[in-house]
């Protein structure tokens, strides 16, 4: 997505006397339409990536975000954002971004970390 908007931005307005010669009108308006639709997803997206990367490193859901009392003394964060990260990912880092094998021996989440 930001690569086809890089793309197209730098085809309409740096390199646009190349463009402008083989597109028409209609071509060039929608190609204006697709870069600023594709320039609006990737604001949003990474809007929400940022979001999701602030709730892992504090150890929140977003349920948990909107509780003012969870957001002041949150039990269940770690004093490092390092921690938090392995809290969610896993303990071994080459493991974050290439996830080949479960760390954990059950496929079910585990009830003995909160009370119920």
């Amino acid at each position: 997505m930001i690569q086809c908007t890089l793309f197209i931005s730098y085809d309409l307005f740096v390199n646009d006397k190349f463009v402008l010669q083989e597109l028409t009108k209609n071509q060039q308006f929608l190609l204006t339409i697709c870069d600023v639709t594709c320039f609006a997803l990737v604001m949003a997206m990474g809007f929400l990536l940022g979001f999701h990367i602030y709730h892992i490193a504090q150890n929140i859901t977003t349920v948990e975000y909107h509780i003012n009392e969870i957001k002041a003394n949150n039990p269940f964060r770690k004093p490092r954002i390092i921690d938090n990260l392995k809290e969610v990912f896993g303990p071994e880092i080459k493991y974050w971004f290439l996830p080949l094998r479960n760390v954990e021996k059950s496929a079910f989440p585990r009830t003995d970390l909160f009370e119920v």
